[in-house]
């Protein structure tokens, strides 16, 4: 099969997508441990907006492929 440029950049957005959800999981988690509950708090609203990126992305991703074939 043939590269498909779109499917890629796709994929590159959810790789990024989950990278930064993987990091502010990790930020939060230190917040915890510290007892820093407004940035506990502050990271959790970036979490549930990073989270509707990555599906956001994956329904593009899926959707791309379902139409294209690839």
């Amino acid at each position: 099969m043939q590269y498909c440029e779109t499917k890629g950049k796709l994929l590159e957005a959810a790789q990024d997508t989950f990278s930064r959800l993987l990091d502010l999981i990790e930020h939060q988690r230190e917040a915890v441990r510290n007892e820093a509950q407004n940035t506990v708090a502050a990271i959790d609203i970036e979490i549930e907006r990073v989270f509707g990126e990555k599906e956001r992305t994956l329904g593009a991703l899926y959707q791309h492929t379902k139409e294209h074939g690839c």
